[in-house]
């Protein structure tokens, strides 16, 4: 559907139901590309999903994990995804061959993953009860200073350009750094009265302009604009733009959100208005016969005289430039000139075929599973086994954070430490009477 022919004058926020998208295992986490072309989601068994989201099919699933998947992030041209799982693993995913580029291995639990906005070979990991960690595709990393407070709940994002890293903590906090040096440039924090702070969730930018949003414990959905932030430098007070009482699509109104393992999509019913591109055009609601005039489609017409205009002059043939393409607006930033042509906008859906004929090509994913299983059925023998192809090995990195917690379990799997277990299940009993347990 074209950008340029919906309505405009209509409401620009969704407003009715518009369907789930159902991945057999239950989602956790979605992301957009940038162009709201392909839809990752992330599942408790580790799989990840792209849905193309113009057809609403399953593009591509990629069995990425063995623990369920936590945070997802595309890369600014779409080639690329990051993936978090709760075993403490960060993957690059290779989305047009679904190959695992590279394994990060952390201490402690990843809440959050993301993409530098400018270059694919940068990342921000948000660990667990840990700093912010600037990570580079080849192992190197940095830690994100933290406030005077200490606080190491801490959410982290690269702004609209990648310029700075906004940080957030529990104490409602928010330090803006720079990313060639990590120096703190800007800091303020989130009040829900006079004095009262609170936690901050996450913080989110906008796709066009310099705003950003701040989800906090106080479930208010506070708007900021970053130059303002920057102008009042450190421990400044800001006025929230907007106050708002979960995932927007990039350039339409539509919200996906996740709720009991569907993904549910939230939009507005879409007018393409055509009559806004020619006045004269008429919108039928049914089919109509159309009786065609004598030579009116003749590419020229000998019996019709030249018509001239008021001044007498003939009228001059005009060209239609049919072959350029002008950029979509909505696709390009304000400091570039023209879309990026390498970016990755679709993927093409393989048809499910439950009896494929002899001589049928069968996916590559396909017939590993059918091999697998026969492998199973039949014992092994010298001859009738072939060897299977070799599978790219993945590169991975174990990165080192020293005063990362080591104990820690990650939220989503709900998982009591065993200390605790055990002091539930045999508590601790009173020395003068063995019978009766301490209170």
């Amino acid at each position: 559907m074209n950008l340029e022919l919906l309505e405009s004058f209509g409401q620009n926020h969704p407003e009715e139901f518009d369907g789930t998208l159902d991945c057999v295992s239950i989602a956790i986490t979605c992301a957009f590309n940038r162009h709201g072309t392909l839809l990752a989601v992330g599942c408790n068994d580790g799989r990840i999903v792209i849905w193309d989201f113009l057809t609403r099919g399953i593009a591509k699933v990629i069995n990425a994990h063995v623990h369920p998947v936590c945070s997802i992030s595309w890369s600014r041209d779409g080639h690329k995804l990051l993936s978090a799982a709760t075993d403490n693993t960060v993957s690059l995913w290779s989305v047009m061959t679904g190959d695992c580029d590279k394994i990060f291995r952390f201490p402690s639990p990843v809440l959050k993953v993301q993409f530098h906005p400018r270059d694919n070979a940068r990342f921000l990991v948000c660990p667990m009860k840990h700093a912010a960690v600037f990570m580079n595709v080849n192992g190197t990393h940095q830690t994100v200073p933290l406030d005077d407070d200490s606080d190491l709940n801490i959410v982290a994002s690269f702004d609209r350009r990648g310029k700075y890293i906004y940080t957030g903590n529990a104490k409602g906090r928010i330090l803006v750094f720079t990313i060639k040096k990590l120096e703190i440039v800007a800091s303020f924090k989130v009040t829900t009265g006079t004095l009262n702070t609170t936690a901050i969730k996450s913080i989110e930018f906008a796709r066009r302009g310099d705003c950003f949003l701040v989800n906090s414990a106080d479930r208010i959905i506070r708007v900021y604009e970053s130059g303002e932030i920057l102008a009042c430098g450190r421990a400044g007070e800001p006025e929230p733009i907007q106050k708002l009482q979960d995932l927007w699509h990039p350039v339409r109104p539509i919200i996906v959100s996740i709720s009991s393992g569907l993904v549910s999509i939230w939009a507005q019913n879409q007018v393409e208005n055509w009559s806004a591109f020619a006045p004269d055009f008429k919108e039928l609601d049914e089919n109509v016969e159309y009786e065609e005039r004598e030579s009116e489609f003749d590419l020229e017409d000998e019996d019709k005289e030249k018509e001239e205009n008021a001044n007498g002059k003939e009228e001059e043939e005009v060209d239609v430039d049919v072959t350029t393409v002008e950029p979509i607006q909505a696709f390009v930033s304000s400091d570039e000139e023209s879309e990026d042509g390498d970016a990755l906008l679709y993927l093409h859906v393989s048809p499910e075929i439950e009896e494929p004929e002899e001589g049928w090509p069968v996916p590559t994913d396909v017939a590993e599973e059918t091999t697998t299983a026969n492998e199973k059925k039949r014992p092994h023998s010298g001859s009738d086994v072939s060897p299977s192809p070799k599978k790219k090995k993945t590169k991975s990195h174990d990165i080192d954070l020293p005063d990362a917690p080591l104990d820690e379990i990650h939220p989503l799997l709900n998982v009591k430490k065993p200390n605790e277990k055990e002091t539930k299940i045999n508590p601790p009993k009173c020395k003068t009477c063995p019978f009766k347990p301490l209170e």
